[in-house]
């Protein structure tokens, strides 16, 4: 899924699944995480398709391992510690990464 795809989910989610933000600054705080998600699912599918993003994963097997494998000790944990972050800076302390419940 693109970023573009992701920030069109988050617009649309008022909409649609009728999301509701207590402010402008939620809204756009819940947009900036959906940007990293994406960022983060890009990475961690290229480290699975590493030669070839339109290819089988099974085509290139012994170069994911080593894509995964590098992946896993390094970005992977940066993400990790990255929402980890994210969740604890919501002054609500709710357990949510925006607000105080979910929408």
């Amino acid at each position: 899924m693109s970023v573009a795809n992701h920030g069109y989910h988050v617009l649309l989610g008022k909409e649609i699944w009728t999301l509701s933000y207590q402010c402008d600054y939620d809204e756009g705080k819940a947009l900036q995480i959906a940007l990293s998600v994406a960022d983060f699912h890009t990475e961690g599918r290229n480290a699975f398709h590493p030669v070839d993003l339109a290819a089988s994963y099974y085509t290139q097997i012994e170069a994911a391992k080593v894509a995964a494998a590098k992946f896993a000790e390094g970005r992977l944990v940066s993400w990790l510690n990255h929402f980890e972050r994210v969740l604890a800076a919501n002054k609500k302390q709710s357990g949510f990464f925006v607000g105080e419940n979910m929408t």
